[in-house]
């Protein structure tokens, strides 16, 4: 897609769809799997970027990646127009380290349970 014609203000309204598009499917995923959907919109909400780095399944893999790369293209075109703020762009990737960071751990915790029976 031609982002680069976008203005600001459709950049900024192109990456909240995506990632709304994003949570959705990793949501979705997540239901399928029988996961607490509603642990995964709080997640979702708070987290968000740790979705693009979730195994989202063979049937939605691919629709993840392709979200995250337009995700990235209208990223780098907002930051080459100076629609994004460096202060939004260093919260944004703060929550993406501390999304992953929760995800290990959570990760983590899950592997002990399995391995004590609990």
């Amino acid at each position: 897609m031609g982002y680069k014609r976008f203005t600001c203000v459709e950049l900024i309204e192109e990456r909240e769809l995506l990632k709304s598009k994003i949570v959705q499917i990793a949501s979705d995923q997540d239901a399928k799997a029988g996961s607490d959907a509603a642990a995964m919109a709080v997640g979702g909400l708070l987290f968000w970027p740790a979705l693009l780095f979730l195994a989202a399944g063979d049937d939605k893999e691919g629709e993840l990646g392709r979200l995250k790369g337009e995700f990235d293209a209208v990223t780098e075109v907002a930051k080459m127009k100076q629609c994004l703020s460096a202060e939004q762009l260093q919260a944004e990737e703060q929550q993406r380290i501390t999304a992953q960071e929760a995800l290990k751990a959570k990760q983590s915790a899950g592997a002990k349970g399995l391995r004590s029976g609990t």
